[in-house]
């Protein structure tokens, strides 16, 4: 399988020790290209064990209710690999449809004025 990004450790390839580049890829890799990267960098720092990116949200917290769909059927997916702009917004509908459920939960937490509130101090 061919992938559009590619981790590069570059003390494994005989340039400057402990220095980790990433190159390419799309929205749709970017937890896979951060599980590479940290993976890489782990091996530097002694750290060994699996990644954990697939389990912990991008607040920190364990990922509990995720709702995982099936992989598109073989017919999508080859239609999908031969029109890769459907395949981007695809992808995009699904991060769409999640991000928005988030939100969704998390609405009795603040009102709008807290959030206007919150962004208007960081100006």
């Amino acid at each position: 399988m061919s992938r559009g990004f590619r981790v590069m450790d570059h003390g494994r390839e005989g340039g400057p020790e402990r220095l980790v580049t990433v190159a390419g890829g799309k929205m749709s890799d970017f937890r896979l290209m951060g599980e590479e990267a940290g993976d890489a960098a782990c091996r530097w720092i002694g750290i060994s064990g699996s990644s954990k990116t697939s389990a912990v949200g991008l607040d920190g917290q364990p990922v509990v209710d995720s709702v995982s769909g099936a992989p598109p059927s073989p017919r999508l997916k080859a239609f999908l690999d031969f029109h890769p702009r459907l395949r981007e917004l695809h992808a995009l509908s699904h991060l769409g449809w999640d991000y928005g459920r988030h939100l969704f939960s998390r609405r009795q937490e603040s009102t709008c004025d807290e959030v206007r509130a919150h962004y208007k101090k960081k100006d």
